[in-house]
């Protein structure tokens, strides 16, 4: 109930800074349309533009505020950007081509060159987008290379499994393997809705299989050969959160039986984490204390480098080199 004199332009700023739009939006529902310009107008002034979007959207007062899906989108990107998370900023670009234009030069600006120019024709953008240097991108490569654990296997070691034939040939692949490793990508969430998981990574000792998973989620083929894989005590699975990438699977595709249920898997977080807490070198637990288990961190403590996941789960076509690279 509100006091005689209260100012309700304040008290729905207020309302916003202390985070119930909710309730802002349902008063606002009541008020004449000065009073809901006026609030959307604050949440663009404090950059709180998805409230700002929201708002216009509910109140319905597009032709009020054109600009505000625009306004939020460049917020967004330009956020995304300043983090350098690339991969998400490509994503978030999608196909508006001035977005993808901002995202290629400022990853330039950033000094990653040669990331840049690969992004760049993943677009189809012209070439006069960036003016790189073809030495200086070389020298960018070199260094990656240098500053990565290099991972030496051949691109006919790795096999995209995009259709029937190439399901067959991973059965063939699996048949009498002990151990694998598993991984799970998908496309970057930028909304509120989750993306299926779109590729699944199985490593033997010598070979690496990716199963295009939205192509291919209809075939009964892929389910046997994932159910055999998955659901067998005799092949030990290996990875960092496997339970989150089985439940990303079963999420992404619960009608597949293939992602029931798993048996032998094992997590490597848990002894990493174990590992991390007890053993005795003061140069291993200093270099990495405080790091986020995943297998980069791993392969950083242990053998010397980290892996190089700057574009996973990019924009890439499923056989580019970076998703050959990465797998």
């Amino acid at each position: 109930e509100l006091q005689e004199g209260t100012d309700i332009s304040q008290a729905l700023k207020g309302l916003v800074e202390d985070g119930q739009l909710g309730l802002a939006q349902r008063w606002a529902d009541t008020l004449p349309c000065s009073f809901q310009i006026g609030l959307i107008n604050h949440c663009v002034n404090v950059d709180r533009l998805k409230e700002a979007v929201r708002l216009v959207r509910h109140l319905k007062l597009q032709q009020t505020f054109p600009d505000i899906d625009d306004m939020y989108k460049q917020r967004t990107l330009a956020r995304l950007i300043e983090k350098e998370q690339w991969a998400v900023a490509a994503t978030y670009a999608g196909q508006d081509k001035n977005c993808q234009e901002q995202v290629v030069r400022a990853m330039a600006l950033a000094g990653q060159l040669a990331q840049a120019d690969e992004v760049r024709e993943q677009f189809g953008l012209s070439k006069d987008v960036l003016d790189i240097n073809s030495a200086e991108a070389d020298a960018q490569r070199a260094a990656a290379a240098e500053a990565y654990l290099p991972l030496r296997l051949p691109a006919s070691s790795v096999l995209f499994v995009v259709d029937e034939a190439m399901i067959s040939r991973a059965r063939e692949i699996l048949q009498g393997v002990t151990m694998v490793g598993l991984d799970v990508e998908w496309k970057p969430n930028t909304t509120e809705e989750q993306n299926p998981a779109s590729i699944l990574q199985v490593a033997t000792h010598s070979q690496v299989l990716l199963f295009d998973m939205l192509r291919l989620q209809e075939s009964q083929a892929l389910d046997t050969c994932l159910t055999t894989l998955l659901q067998s005590s005799s092949v030990v699975k290996l990875g960092c959160r496997l339970s989150d990438d089985v439940s990303k699977l079963h999420r992404s595709y619960p009608g597949m039986q293939a992602f029931q249920q798993a048996s032998a898997l094992l997590d490597l977080t848990g002894p990493w984490s174990l590992y991390m807490q007890t053993y005795n070198s003061q140069e291993l637990q200093g270099r990495r204390r405080g790091a986020p288990v995943g297998l980069s961190n791993m392969a950083h403590s242990l053998l010397g480098k980290p892996l190089n996941k700057a574009m996973q789960a990019s924009p890439a076509q499923f056989c580019s080199s970076q998703h050959l690279a990465l797998a």
